[in-house]
């Protein structure tokens, strides 16, 4: 990633000066994506459409288009980011457990080790869900808070390291990975997968999220008692929602709330 694709990259995030690779930069870094890139897997789920991962295509569609993305997109874009600013980062092929009911469901997430001279870190801006508003300590076994929920990553004898969010009512496993690195031409075929399959939860439900520390934005599906999409806002775990009735208010909530950018046309059936 050149000079000018950093700079324009972190003015996007709003933390131009974040150039240092340090523990307080990755942090903002992380939050900032969390907070300006919404997780979207809009396109994919409306057409088909198969994004491809090369560093210049999801530059243009992330940070120029304001187009957002799925972990494929998001994470790979950030990985080259941090690379470029100087930090150690090593990206793992995670198996998604999180409603899933296989014991050994497939690989199908991307998410990244990060190192600096304060320490290492699991870094994910591209888990479209209540993941960790920064970065989490490397470090198995630690209950680590961030905004109003916790997290802790836990060594498994068959699945490797575990992410999990830690509620009142017990721990869910969301994702787990083991430590061997995986690289970009990796993730080709389960992005494709992900996109292309009819199985793929991708294609058959529209998924958009975006967080701030305290609150969490984002499009929900069918209640089962009223048919429409709902723009939910969940602030400090109250939930409140509206529907959506036509393609021009999806529109206009994308814009926004999620500041993505699409036209009318793009916008998925209202049901």
């Amino acid at each position: 990633m050149d000079k000018v694709m950093i700079k324009e990259y972190l003015e996007l995030l709003g933390c131009p000066d974040a150039v240092k690779p340090c523990r307080e930069n990755l942090f903002r870094i992380q939050q900032s994506h969390l907070e300006k890139i919404a997780y979207s897997n809009l396109p994919v789920f409306v057409s088909g459409y198969i994004p491809t991962l090369d560093v210049e295509s999801l530059f243009n569609r992330i940070v120029r288009l304001r187009r957002g993305g799925y972990c494929f997109e998001l994470n790979g874009l950030l990985a080259e980011l941090l690379r470029s600013l100087g930090y150690g980062v090593t990206e793992f092929f995670a198996r998604w457990h999180s409603g899933e009911s296989a014991a050994i469901p497939m690989r199908r997430h991307r998410v990244l080790k990060v190192l600096c001279q304060e320490g290492t870190f699991l870094v994910d801006a591209g888990i479209g869900g209540a993941g960790p508003v920064t970065p989490l300590e490397y470090l198995p076994g630690v209950l680590q808070e961030r905004g109003f929920r916790s997290y802790i990553l836990e060594k498994d004898d068959l699945l490797g390291m575990t992410f999990s969010v830690a509620a009142p009512e017990g721990r869910s496993i969301t994702y787990s990975f083991t430590g061997d690195p995986h690289y970009p031409q990796d993730f080709e075929y389960a992005n494709y997968f992900c996109s292309a399959s009819s199985t793929s939860r991708f294609r058959q439900k529209l998924i958009i999220h975006r967080q701030s520390t305290d609150t969490q934005y984002f499009i929900a599906e069918s209640d089962g008692i009223d048919p429409r999409r709902k723009f939910c806002i969940r602030e400090k775990g109250v939930l409140s929602s509206i529907p959506i009735d036509s393609k021009e208010m999806m529109q206009q909530i994308l814009e926004d709330n999620f500041y993505l950018h699409y036209k009318v046309e793009e916008m998925p059936e209202i049901k």
